[in-house]
């Protein structure tokens, strides 16, 4: 049920809601091991976005908390929203993840030279440094004949990266649930799913858990 209060809005009401999002991402990440165990991989991946996506609005709870994003009635719109809601989100985890995933990265890198056992549990991020790294390659082929600056490209390819990545968690959500056809006619089932893809999601659903919850005890 989408109801959008009248102003003026609350920030108790909107830190409330904040803790409510991160216990109820807590409820779908356990229902979500739960179908993995079960062998129910597109159910548990669906479980795991909507997690995410309980993370996303308290993301965005917080972001008008701070007072970075007008507590205005297209807030309420945006919470609402799936695609909305995990954009706006992209914003405040990707710089973090990616941060994260270098860092695992240069560790290993220096495991490795040291003979040391490679660090497991690396940070999950939907090969989203990939998508950006090929968007800025293909933006800057196309800026030949362009007067685009290094600065512009880098942000368009990173905007372009959010909506792959938004598009990917919407579409990956509805294939985990329900039975359909794709663009080139061929049929889509949960039961497709992958358990690698079930348990990569349930991954970034903890990860997105753990770290609104770093932001909010900072806060």
């Amino acid at each position: 049920m989408k109801i959008i209060p009248k102003p003026p809005y609350s920030l108790e009401l909107v830190k409330e809601l904040s803790g409510l999002c991160i216990e109820n991402a807590n409820g779908f990440v356990k229902d979500a091991e739960l179908l993995i165990d079960a062998g129910s991989y597109g159910h548990s991946t669906a479980l795991s976005i909507f997690a995410i996506e309980e993370t996303a609005k308290s993301c965005l709870c917080r972001l008008a908390i701070d007072g970075k994003i007008p507590l205005e009635k297209a807030w309420w719109g945006a919470f609402y929203a799936h695609q909305a809601k995990l954009s706006k989100s992209f914003e405040l985890f990707m710089p973090l993840e990616w941060a994260d995933a270098i860092a695992d990265f240069i560790l290993n890198v220096y495991n490795s030279v040291k003979g040391k056992p490679i660090v497991s549990g690396e940070v999950e991020t939907l090969d989203s440094g990939q998508k950006f790294l090929e968007n800025f390659r293909g933006l800057l082929q196309e800026s030949s004949s362009s007067n685009k600056n290094i600065l512009d490209l880098i942000s368009e390819a990173y905007h372009k990266t959010r909506e792959n990545l938004t598009q990917e968690l919407d579409t990956r959500r509805k294939s985990g649930l329900y039975v359909g056809i794709d663009e080139t006619l061929n049929t889509i089932s949960p039961k497709n799913v992958t358990k690698s893809d079930a348990q990569r999601f349930l991954k970034l659903a903890k990860q997105r858990i753990k770290m609104i919850g770093e932001l909010n005890t900072r806060g």
